[in-house]
């Protein structure tokens, strides 16, 4: 077979399976799963959270447009410290009940959807005195709306 034929058959077929495999992230704080089918899998919640550095807000406390964003899950250059990430989560008006599979997180943190607190793990502080670190793996169950406001607190002073 001429082989800038099969240079292209294959190029197609490496988009085309990498692309069907391909999940949406993040954007800005925000992501769309409206057309995502929970029933046949599940989807990271990676990507670029607004990100408030040294600041632990709680669901009524952020705004709506966060002015910076942190891609996560990531290592703060920083290191050690606190703060707070936010992202909306559109899904379609059908689903009633969502769960989220946390790993063993090496930090603390706090989780709230939609103002109402669905996970923590340790104690989340400002300094080392205060936080309590927990590595314990988790799934939570939580009702669902066509939009999600996740808030999530965390603490590191134990892990660099």
């Amino acid at each position: 077979m001429n082989s800038w034929l099969t240079i292209s058959l294959r190029a197609c077929l490496f988009l085309l399976v990498t692309t069907s495999f391909a999940q949406p992230l993040v954007n800005k704080g925000k992501i769309d799963l409206r057309e995502w089918d929970f029933n046949q899998k599940s989807v990271r919640l990676d990507g670029q959270w607004g990100f408030y550095w040294e600041q632990l807000l709680t669901p009524g406390q952020t705004p709506k447009h966060p002015s910076r964003f942190f891609e996560f899950p990531k290592i703060w250059d920083e290191g050690q410290g606190f703060a707070t990430y936010t992202a909306d989560v559109l899904v379609a008006p059908d689903i009633n009940t969502l769960s989220m599979e946390l790993p063993d997180f090496y930090c603390s943190y706090q989780i709230w959807v939609n103002g109402m607190e669905v996970a923590s793990n340790g104690e989340v502080g400002t300094s080392r005195k205060e936080t309590v670190a927990q590595w314990l793996p988790k799934t939570v169950v939580f009702p669902a709306s066509d939009t999600l406001h996740l808030v999530m607190q965390i603490s590191n002073f134990h892990h660099i």
